[in-house]
């Protein structure tokens, strides 16, 4: 996926990315992250849209990141509209912009 728009604050940064994601088709995904008290990581939520020919999928999810030698990285657990879930680890690295989604299927 590709970063389209970070926002930094006092409270929390929010990311949003775009990219193809396999059966969930064209995918956009919102990160909120809300910082631990040494700001090297703490809490994620948000949610995200897939679109495809067929139609489309919705997600929400909650998690935490942590940030490793400069990459953000992030474990969420996701509710899929089809009532499937899964375990996301998903790695930002600031400096490229890349995301990369690593999806585990739950149920």
């Amino acid at each position: 996926m590709t970063v389209t728009s970070i926002n930094t604050g006092t409270e929390k940064t929010t990311i949003t990315a775009k990219g193809k994601m396999g059966e969930y088709g064209k995918v956009y995904v919102t990160y909120h992250l809300s910082y631990n008290a040494a700001r090297t990581g703490g809490t994620v939520d948000g949610q995200g849209r897939g679109f495809t020919a067929d139609g489309y999928a919705s997600g929400r999810f909650q998690g935490f990141w942590e940030l490793v030698d400069g990459v953000v990285v992030m474990r969420n657990v996701v509710n899929i509209t089809d009532n499937t879930m899964n375990l996301d680890v998903i790695k930002f690295n600031p400096l490229t912009r890349e995301l990369v989604v690593q999806a585990y299927i739950l149920k």
